[in-house]
């Protein structure tokens, strides 16, 4: 029992760095669209909630 258990500390360890590692990346991520966002600001920016009037095609038009 004792091996499993350093073992779960260890994963639960891992855990942890690799969450804080991704959180990193994420804000250094959203830092450099930051940065591109103020090195183009006429730029129109795509968000992936907003679909465009356009996005769907000839068939569900057809039906809706």
């Amino acid at each position: 029992m004792a091996v499993k258990d350093k073992e779960i500390e260890a994963q639960i360890d891992q855990v942890k760095q690799t969450s804080m590692l991704l959180s990193q990346a994420h804000a250094l991520t959203l830092q450099a669209q930051k940065g591109q966002n103020d090195k183009f600001p006429d730029k129109v920016q795509n968000d992936p909630q907003t679909a465009p009037e356009d996005a769907h095609g000839w068939l569900w038009k057809m039906f809706h």
